[in-house]
């Protein structure tokens, strides 16, 4: 299989994304860039890569003004490859609005499977393009963050930046110790 590949770094640490021309197959986020690769090859482990073209490269770019808080829109195509259950709680992840968090509860509410909230979570967890599936919005039912497969740093940043509606002023180091 033929992809293509481009990273790019801002105030999430490193953006890497995996993409066939036409849609995007994962996200990474990395604290260096080295880790993008391993994660690339371990998940792609028989691709063989060309050069990154303009659609893969706007994509990136797009990912990249959605972390600074410079985008609110990610009208990305993706090709998610999980289970059924896996796909039916990334479907709902879409759902949840721009600024917003949902509990783990609440999401195994809105799929239909109230008890299945760990199932949820590791739906969550195996989520191969964070950002387009923002994972990061779910929270649990106490308020605390919970987890984030990219470091809860990043997820709370992200969740800053969309409370803030992207218009924070300050910028904040790359760091993964950063304050949110």
């Amino acid at each position: 299989m033929m992809l293509e590949t481009a990273r790019t770094r801002c105030r999430l640490g490193w953006v890497g994304v995996v993409s066939d021309g036409s849609s995007l197959r994962a996200v990474y986020l990395a604290d260096r860039v080295d880790a993008l690769d391993r994660q690339r090859h371990r998940d792609f482990p028989r691709a063989r890569w060309r050069a990154p073209g303009q659609r893969t490269r706007q994509w990136l770019a797009t990912l990249a003004a959605f972390a600074e808080g410079h985008c609110r829109n990610l009208d990305i195509p993706v090709r998610l490859h999980g289970t059924a259950f896996q796909r039916r709680v990334w479907r709902a992840l879409r759902r949840i609005p721009y600024g917003q968090t949902w509990s783990y509860a609440r999401l195994a509410r809105a799929i239909g499977h109230p008890r299945a909230v760990r199932a949820v979570a590791q739906a969550c967890a195996a989520n191969p393009v964070p950002l387009l599936v923002p994972c990061h919005r779910v929270i649990r039912s106490d308020g605390s963050l919970g987890g984030y497969s990219s470091g809860l740093w990043r997820k709370r940043r992200l969740l800053a930046v969309e409370r803030d509606n992207g218009r924070t002023t300050r910028r904040q180091p790359l760091s993964p110790r950063a304050p949110a």
